[in-house]
């Protein structure tokens, strides 16, 4: 089972994804688009009002299948940022300093 900080930032992400889906369709010119790629990739032109209750339902569960499917723990990359005014000396992978 997730803690609940995982839950309550799933949440906070589907509310995210969206409440910004709602704002970009503002436009008359941005649901047509909408309307108009829906039909094109044969979703159906419903799926401009379903696409935000999609989302709402998607669990963790979903969310972690997914990642294992297209997420290798073996080949990533790592990038620290660090402000320049905070930088010390960083080794670099082969434990070399810059």
């Amino acid at each position: 089972m997730l803690r609940c900080r995982a839950k309550e930032e799933l949440e906070r992400a589907r509310e995210y994804i969206a409440g910004t889906y709602y704002i970009a369709l503002q436009t008359n010119s941005s649901q047509a688009a909408s309307l108009c790629l829906n039909q094109l990739y044969e979703l159906g032109w419903r799926e401009t009002m379903d696409y935000p209750e999609k989302i709402r339902r998607v669990t963790a569960e979903q969310v972690l299948e997914v990642a294992r499917k297209y997420l290798d723990t073996d080949r990533y990359v790592q990038a620290i940022l660090v402000p320049s005014s905070h930088r010390q000396s960083l080794p670099d992978e082969q434990g070399e300093e810059d």
